[in-house]
């Protein structure tokens, strides 16, 4: 998720309940200036991940755990997210080859070319079977 925040921070620890935490991590800071009431003062887009709840002694042990491993964290979480997307996007691909099978079924029973019939939709298809594909890929 992009966020905008007042500061650069990369962990933000926060305690769910005794000796539960999880961690707001923020990455790629792009700094940009704000204009308001008070004069101009800095704003930052980021990346921000929010990490599973986690077992630790205490804030400053959770806070240094992941500030440690902050960018390998990130990563594991965003290509998590990554996939998960994909899988959303490939459940829409399919379900929309499904609603037009009928389609090609009607183009291949009078041999007409489903290109020239139904041209926006071959072209959908053709998008939504690549979209499958690179999920696959993805996962396999």
């Amino acid at each position: 998720m992009t966020n905008v925040m007042p500061h650069d921070k990369k962990v933000e620890v926060v305690e769910i309940s005794a000796g539960m935490f999880k961690a707001y991590l923020h990455a790629n800071h792009v700094p940009f200036t704000v204009d308001s009431e008070e004069g101009q003062r800095t704003e930052y887009q980021c990346d921000t991940v929010l990490t599973a709840p986690m077992s630790f002694a205490s804030d400053a042990a959770a806070a240094e755990f992941f500030t440690e491993h902050h960018d390998e964290l990130v990563d594991a979480i965003l290509a998590r997210e990554a996939v998960g997307r994909a899988k959303a996007d490939a459940e829409i691909a399919q379900a929309y080859l499904n609603s037009t099978d009928y389609m090609v079924v009607k183009c291949t029973e009078l041999g007409l070319s489903m290109e020239d019939e139904y041209p926006d939709e071959y072209v959908k298809r053709e998008d939504s079977r690549r979209i499958i594909r690179e999920y696959r890929r993805m996962v396999s």
